[in-house]
Order: structure tokens, then sequence, then C-alpha cells
């Protein structure tokens, strides 16, 4: 799981050898998205807000497929149980058998999460 702060952190990720593996050169609406969120936090709250103690919010990427998007997103957001206010889908134009979600959760009035993670296809493959 990678926690991303601001719009510098994510490109600094995406250029990354984990980021290029993770997804690929392509996926543009994908990463088009990550950085749309990063642009409203960072406007918002400011770039170099502090994780844990600043109002706000980031990005978290899940390096790994999710199985049981249940489990899997509890365990994300520290055992916390909530449902995301909204979540929008991308079929990954490197690996069609794989779905990423972009899913933001609000966690109190100022304080919001956005998740991204793999999940299975409909066909059962990640």
């Amino acid at each position: 799981m990678t926690r991303i702060k601001n719009q510098n952190e994510l490109q600094l990720f995406l250029e990354s050898s984990i980021g290029i593996s993770q997804f690929g050169k392509n996926n543009t609406k994908l990463k088009s998205a990550m950085a749309l969120v990063m642009d409203i936090f960072d406007s918002s709250y400011g770039s170099e807000r502090d994780l844990e103690s600043d109002l706000g919010g980031w990005l978290t990427i899940l390096t790994q497929p999710v199985v049981d998007e249940q489990v899997g997103l509890k365990q994300a957001l520290n055992g916390v149980e909530v449902i995301p206010e909204w979540t929008d889908e991308y079929t990954d134009t490197d690996d069609s058998n794989r779905i990423w979600k972009v899913s933001l959760f609000v966690l109190s009035a100022d304080f919001n999460v956005v998740l991204v993670y793999a999940v299975e296809n409909r066909q059962g493959n990640y």
C-alpha cells in the first residue's frame, strides 16, 4: 500500500519502477483521474500538508489486487467500515482482465481518502 500526499509524489510514483510495473505506460484515463484528485487536495488543503495531523487527505494505491472488496477496503482504511461516496471504474489498457477502481471515502468533514485498487473482472480473473 502506498500513500501519496501531493501531485509531486504522484508523478514520482508513476515514473518509478513500481508505478510503471503497476500501471504500465498507458492507462492515461486512470492516471488523469489520480492527478485530478491530487490537484483538488493540493489546491484545497495545500501540497505540504502532514498526512497524520493536517486536514485534507491522501491518495492510497493498493499494490495487490483486491479479491474481496469489503475485506480489502476495510484493511486499507485501518479497520474503519465506510461506504464510498463514489467509485469510478477503469479497464486496464495493458491488461483487459484487470479493472481499476478509484473510490472516495469521506472520513470526516475535512478528511478524505481516495483508494486506487485493482479488482477481479467479471470473468473471475484479476
